[in-house]
């Protein structure tokens, strides 16, 4: 057995002149609140980064162009995953050297047997 895991560490919608963002704490994190606040979406949204293919439209995502998931990896690595919302591929940043945050382009479509 391993001792590895993944932390969603954060959670950012962003448009021309808005961004929303939610961040996570490590350990257990619990999203609750009344019907029709947004839990579902959220979850769809986290789906979505992970390589889901859509994104529900709902009236509150119209002004936000672009959805960035941050993660970290339990030997130290940090990760960030940009995506536009209408789908499409990946930008995978490094955020492990502050000083060159190169990325790199991820095809939205992958072979299991590569």
């Amino acid at each position: 057995m391993t001792d590895s895991y993944l932390q969603l560490r954060r959670l950012v919608f962003s448009g021309p002149s808005d961004q929303s963002k939610l961040d996570f704490v490590p350990g257990v994190n619990v999203i609750c609140g009344a019907s029709d606040t947004g839990k579902s979406f959220l979850a769809e949204s986290i789906d979505f980064m992970l390589g889901g293919s859509s994104l529900r439209e709902i009236p509150e995502r119209d002004k936000f162009g672009n959805i960035e998931l941050e993660l970290a990896v339990s030997n130290g690595e940090n990760w960030r995953f940009n995506r536009a919302t209408s789908g499409g591929d990946f930008i995978l940043v490094d955020l492990n050297n502050p000083l060159d945050q190169s990325s790199v382009k991820l095809k939205q479509a992958h072979g299991h047997d590569r």
